[in-house]
């Protein structure tokens, strides 16, 4: 839906995140617009709600990934 060359005002949104870029998201994190935290939580909303329909995640190990965020943000 997005470009990957799309402006740091792109992800601010919730529908935005999902289909913004690993350097947008990284460039939003860093100008301190939204946390590392936040990013993980809103993937981890979307795959609960659709991975139902998309059968798409292998394992959900969300602990893990929660614990692995906040090593991130320190």
């Amino acid at each position: 839906m997005f470009p990957s060359n799309a402006s740091p005002q792109v992800g601010t949104r919730s529908g935005e995140l999902a289909f913004s870029s690993a350097t947008d998201l990284a460039r939003l994190i860093q100008q301190k617009r939204i946390s590392s935290f936040e990013i993980t939580q809103h993937y981890i909303v979307r795959i609960e709600r659709f991975d139902g329909a998309l059968n798409a995640a292998v394992v959900r190990d969300f602990e893990r990934a929660l614990d692995a965020e906040e090593l991130s943000d320190v």
